[in-house]
């Protein structure tokens, strides 16, 4: 008996766990910096996967790599977007790329 009372409750205690992390979770991924931090994570892993390309084709790359996903969310919701939050992301890109 209290083998299936410790079960129940652990199976209770990891659906708490488990609702209020992706709660957790998904309000951050909502947030503008996790976006920047995203969008420097895969400009960090371009320069580090690939050495011989010019600056110009790292932008096209970047940008590319960072909006792909952002474009088709964006198509796939129906959602629209801000002209001056796309400026903001696309300015740091061009940033986070001369920069590394």
């Amino acid at each position: 008996m209290t083998t299936n009372l410790k079960l129940i409750v652990f199976v209770g205690a990891l659906c708490v766990f488990s609702t209020v992390y992706s709660k957790l979770m998904f309000s951050i991924f909502c947030l503008q910096v996790y976006e920047h931090f995203d969008h420097l994570t895969k400009i960090l892993a371009n320069k580090r996967s690939y050495h011989d390309r010019s600056l110009l084709r790292n932008f096209v790359f970047n940008c590319v790599r960072c909006f792909a996903n952002e474009a088709a969310s964006y198509y796939l919701r129906g959602q629209e977007f801000s002209f001056e939050l796309l400026a903001e992301r696309l300015a740091l890109v061009v940033i986070f790329t001369v920069v590394i």
